[in-house]
């Protein structure tokens, strides 16, 4: 193949292959009864961490992320396989000395919840050490 998708269908469409089908990418299956997650992507195979409340969740992304500050980002348009709308979610990130994203850490799936309920949890949540050295701060 020569790197040029044009080309490419042009000259398998001349020799009489056809078109690949049309079919609309969703992303992975979640039960309707999980109202917490955490996805690594959003690809259809990818394995989804649920959770029993938003504790959880909060307590997971901190063992994550080690010692590093993370980026939060809102996401309002994560398809996810089964529903007909697009989900509310977080994109979570690492960020590295540089303040560059460093590591993907996934999608929290918050029951259409926004960011402000996830960043009150990651502050209740907070492990010890960090809690004293925000207090030292």
């Amino acid at each position: 193949m020569t790197g040029r998708p044009f080309i490419d269908a042009a000259l398998l469409g001349a020799h009489g292959h056809s078109a690949a089908p049309i079919c609309f990418r969703k992303g992975p299956a979640m039960s309707s009864d999980i109202r917490f997650a955490l996805l690594p992507s959003l690809n259809a195979g990818a394995q989804i961490r649920a959770f029993r409340d938003l504790n959880a969740l909060a307590r997971a992304i901190h063992r994550e992320r080690g010692a590093a500050p993370l980026d939060l980002n809102e996401v309002e348009d994560m398809e996810i396989a089964g529903r007909t709308e697009a989900t509310r979610g977080i994109e979570i990130w690492t960020m590295n000395h540089g303040n560059d994203r460093d590591r993907f850490i996934g999608y929290a799936f918050l029951d259409n919840a926004g960011l402000d309920v996830l960043r009150a949890a990651l502050r209740r949540n907070r492990p010890a050490a960090q809690a004293n050295q925000a207090e030292a701060a």
